[in-house]
């Protein structure tokens, strides 16, 4: 994923790259049959026990609020999509059109690309995920 990425990270974005580079190697392994369900669900609970919890993920360098806490949010963030959407996009769309864009990704244009692409305000889910720290809830489409 850091190889392909057309975009640079701003200095507030470490939390977007690593988020999206760990849940992108579970949930492609996932899509290719090489992970099932169950290790699916195991990996995701690895994310919540070993996260960051609390803390401004935009702030955050430290490798459990980045390689753990990010992705977890990730994961949570495409079932929302998803929700919004009735399935019809989901991250994958947000990081097209990232590629697409290229230049430097900060969180708030992450977040409007969210919200472009579900047709919804994330406001609240940034908000409470990513600058409270909050752990979201495992179960699809509940945060």
């Amino acid at each position: 994923f850091h190889v392909l990425q057309p975009y640079k990270p701003a200095a507030d974005a470490d939390w977007i790259e690593e988020g999206l580079a760990e849940f992108y190697s579970l949930e492609l392994q996932r899509r290719a049959g090489l992970m099932d369900a169950a290790a699916y669900t195991r990996a995701l609970g690895y994310f919540e026990r070993y996260g960051l919890w609390n803390v401004d993920l935009t702030q955050q360098q430290d490798n459990a609020a980045t390689n753990n806490s990010a992705p977890l949010v990730m994961y949570a963030l495409d079932q929302r999509i998803q929700h919004a959407t009735a399935g019809k996009a989901r991250l994958d769309d947000v990081v097209t059109r990232l590629a697409v864009r290229g230049g430097t990704v900060d969180t708030e244009g992450f977040r409007r690309t969210v919200n472009a692409v579900a047709g919804k305000k994330f406001s609240k889910f940034f908000a409470r995920h990513v600058v409270q720290g909050v752990p979201p809830n495992l179960v699809a489409g509940h945060t």
